[in-house]
């Protein structure tokens, strides 16, 4: 979804934009009277009376709704590696003389690594990262916080699991892979995988577009991006419209600051 790069903000209705902007039929002061109103109506349609039975009926839900989405998840993967050649055959990496064969893996952006690793894993804990290695995607020691980590928060050092095994924070290489290439940034060697991200509801955040990635003429606009939440298995290969590790913002309240 796009919206003009106008001080409202859109509301939504499912998975509608409630308003869209032309000069040509609603002035930006109308805009948002208008989204300030469907804001309102739906926050109230929201509103359940909250007792003790409907709070029961909402969880038991919510837990049909996850387990769906995961059976429909877990069978995608099943048949996705059925029909797929195991050894994907990946480009020439930069600087080498041979063809690497890279296998198609899950990347789980809920993983906490407390698990034991399976053969479909993408990343793993790096056991053997020392006080001076560096994390070569921002820099700082990798025993130290990320610099793109919150309040200087820890976050796990993890490898690539076979291929290269070179060693990153998981939320560099993670942020890294899905919004640029695929690819190791130290030797350049490709991978295949396939994102996972529960299956909660999907939460959304409007986002201000880079100035770099807009045409020249152009204003940048506010695009919607879903930042949480579960991802249809068809989207796996392509992260189109998500960006990890941000909060949800329904209503382009935190971007408007």
């Amino acid at each position: 979804m796009h919206r003009a790069n106008e001080p409202h903000r859109n509301v939504l209705r499912g998975s509608q934009a409630s308003v869209s902007w032309t000069r040509r039929s609603h002035t930006a002061e109308k805009i948002r009277k208008l989204a300030k109103e469907w804001r309102g109506f739906v926050e109230e349609q929201e509103r359940v009376i909250d007792t003790r039975t409907e709070r029961l009926r909402r969880v038991k839900e919510a837990e049909r709704t996850r387990r769906k989405r995961e059976l429909q998840w877990e069978r995608a993967w099943e048949q996705h590696k059925r029909e797929t050649d195991p050894d994907h055959q990946a480009p020439i990496a930069h600087g080498d003389a041979f063809e690497q064969r890279r296998r198609v893996k899950i990347l789980d952006l809920t993983d906490d690594f407390s698990r034991p690793r399976t053969e479909d894993d993408l990343l793993e804990i790096a056991p053997k990262a020392t006080l001076k290695d560096e994390c070569s995607i921002c820099t700082n020691k990798l025993l130290e916080p990320s610099l793109f980590s919150d309040d200087n928060a820890e976050d796990a050092v993890v490898r690539f699991r076979g291929g290269c095994r070179h060693a990153f924070h998981h939320q560099c290489i993670t942020t890294l892979l899905i919004t640029d290439k695929a690819q190791c940034p130290t030797c350049r060697a490709l991978y295949r995988f396939v994102l996972k991200s529960g299956f909660d509801d999907p939460k959304f955040r409007w986002i201000l577009e880079n100035p770099r990635d807009t045409l020249q003429g152009e204003v940048a606009e506010h695009r919607l991006w879903q930042v949480s939440g579960y991802l249809p298995f068809a989207q796996g290969l392509n992260a189109k419209d998500f960006k990890p590790f941000d909060v949800e913002d329904r209503w382009g309240d935190l971007e408007a600051r």
